[in-house]
């Protein structure tokens, strides 16, 4: 999480130790914190999941839509806590916040994505196919969604962040998403075509009072269930670091 990590070392300051108050670096070291926090909790909902993943599906749109082949989803947890209602974190998400990181870089799939395409929409029910997530919408609040698509040439990955009420909203959101539910999916805020074609792979994930959606994919449509770049690039892309921010500022309040 290159962003977040450059946020920490900005907040020790430039010229050394004495450039900025105690109650600084303090902060500092909680974001690093949660930071750390955060990519374990990744790790452990990826390999651990309540959720079994959906059975592979052939490529395709399904329903009005593409769907991934391989799907998970997991409820919000406890590191995530400080922001599980939006009362207590009303502000809205800015474009400056959710794409300033401009690459994703993993190592294990040796992939380093440059973010293509991104937008921030007030009407939800334009970033998703299917009635019944729309409903479900609607009934969480929700008041924004962002997303954006990282692309390199082996790779594809999309993020979406829904801004909804709770962390029961989320995970209501992220269950419903299955595609096994025919609830419906995300939709790609560009090339939504080729997200339906070949094997996919993507997880559902409550982080707070927001439903992040990460679904990634080769660029020719290759892998499978058990592809390590793939699950590796799945857990790189998410948490995005705004929502990894903002768990850092409400935890310094508290």
């Amino acid at each position: 999480m290159p962003a977040i990590k450059g946020r920490a070392r900005l907040a020790q300051g430039e010229k050394g130790p004495g450039a900025l108050p105690p109650a600084a670096y303090f902060f500092a070291a909680a974001v690093v914190l949660v930071v750390a926090l955060i990519a374990v909790a990744g790790v452990v909902v990826l390999l651990h999941d309540d959720s079994k993943p959906s059975a592979p599906q052939s490529g395709g749109p399904l329903a009005g839509g593409p769907s991934p082949s391989v799907y998970s989803a997991a409820a919000s947890t406890d590191v995530f806590a400080p922001i599980a209602q939006r009362k207590a974190d009303p502000s809205p998400l800015t474009e400056n916040e959710v794409f300033d990181n401009k690459t994703i870089a993993d190592k294990d799939s040796k992939a380093s994505l440059k973010l293509t395409t991104s937008k921030l929409d007030a009407r939800c029910a334009d970033t998703v196919w299917g009635q019944a997530l729309v409903s479900l919408l609607q009934q969480a609040r929700c008041t924004q969604v962002a997303r954006g698509v990282y692309e390199d040439k082996r790779f594809t990955a999309m993020v979406a962040i829904f801004n909804l009420a709770d962390s029961t909203a989320a995970g209501k959101l992220v269950t419903a998403a299955d595609p096994r539910t025919g609830s419906g999916f995300a939709r790609p805020p560009s090339d939504e075509a080729a997200f339906g074609q070949g094997f996919s792979t993507a997880r559902g994930v409550a982080m707070g009072h927001y439903a992040v959606i990460t679904w990634v994919r080769r660029a020719d449509g290759s892998g499978s269930e058990t592809d390590p770049k793939l699950l590796s690039l799945l857990v790189t892309v998410g948490p995005p670091p705004a929502i990894v921010g903002r768990v850092a500022d409400q935890s310094q309040k508290n």
